[in-house]
């Protein structure tokens, strides 16, 4: 009973572990948009780039378009094969296709939108491990942002040059917290899992112990029943064989003899009645012992009077009375 009583107690405390961890939806919101958002962003880069050059050749046209293009397909390519799990090769293809796009030949181009597709890819290094290497991949954008704006705009102001690198850190920044909340959303995820299922599991052992808890009790009482009535129905025999004898001799001890096997009969039906309150507390308890007497003596009464069993009743009967 104490093990089934700690296997439910265990069960009860795995099920309140469940309910208090419940899954954010706002991860998984956000990473579902990410994707979208992200390409929003290098969409208006491309637009910013068409619309601020002038004047636009075909050749700068069809690499700018070929550029942010593949870099989208590769992107989209990526998040849906890989997800969270980074591939190498799929990281430094969108590497070199950020890079590539701040050097195609764009004269007279607004500068300010250049460093918007490596921004962006700055903030997917952060897949990369171990994070040195994700550090140095996102430094080797800024630099080439720093170029490519130095390029175009030879006396570019100090202001300029170092807002640069700070948003670049911060897109870094914001990119790898996002990025550690979603990994932790899915670990989460996967812990409630095994946890539910380790919850299942409990719950069958706790049931089964319980089965086996109360079969195990039953199987002693069992046997204390089977011991109580033996013993008792031993010394019975034993003193109904010497009342017997006593009787043929007409020995006055034959009265004392058979007070002696009542009381052993009453002790029985004590011993008896107890054990089948603790096996059945419910039924044993309901009405008085009186009844449950009389019950017993009907149960014990034969089916069909044999031949000198009426006066054997009546000199029981007759004893009673004297006594």
């Amino acid at each position: 009973m104490h093990l089934s009583q700690s296997a439910g107690t265990l069960m009860k405390f795995k099920q309140g572990q469940i309910i208090q961890t419940p899954s954010t939806p706002l991860p998984g919101w956000y990473l579902r948009w990410v994707p979208w958002v992200t390409s929003g962003f290098a969409g208006v880069g491309y637009l910013s780039g068409v619309l601020t050059t002038q004047p636009l050749t075909l050749v700068s046209l069809l690499l700018l378009t070929v550029t942010y293009g593949a870099w989208l397909v590769i992107y989209h390519l990526g998040v849906q094969r890989f997800k969270v799990p980074a591939h190498p090769g799929f990281v430094l293809a969108l590497f070199c296709l950020a890079c590539a796009s701040q050097f195609i030949p764009l004269p007279g181009t607004n500068v300010y939108w250049l460093p918007e597709l490596p921004l962006i890819t700055a903030g997917l290094m952060t897949a990369i491990k171990p994070r040195s290497l994700s550090l140095l991949a996102a430094g080797a954008l800024c630099l080439s942002s720093y170029l490519a704006i130095r390029r175009i705009v030879p006396d570019w102001d100090v202001s300029g040059q170092v807002t640069v690198p700070l948003v670049f850190l911060f897109i870094y920044g914001y990119a790898a917290i996002i990025r550690e909340l979603a990994l932790a959303h899915t670990a989460k995820d996967a812990s409630n899992a095994k946890l539910a299922a380790a919850h299942t599991q409990l719950q069958e052992y706790s049931t089964q112990v319980e089965e086996l808890s109360v079969i195990r009790e039953r199987n002693r009482i069992a046997r204390e029943i089977h011991d109580t009535l033996g013993h008792a129905l031993t010394l019975l025999s034993v003193q109904l064989e010497t009342a017997t004898q006593l009787e043929a001799r007409g020995d006055p001890r034959l009265h004392e003899e058979l007070l002696q096997a009542r009381q052993v009969a009453k002790a029985c039906l004590t011993e008896v009645r107890h054990s089948v309150e603790a096996l059945r507390p419910d039924e044993a308890s309901a009405g008085s012992l009186q009844e449950h007497l009389r019950k017993l003596v009907a149960n014990l009464k034969p089916p069909a009077a044999r031949p000198g069993s009426h006066s054997i009743w009546k000199r029981r009967h007759t004893l009673c009375t004297q006594n």
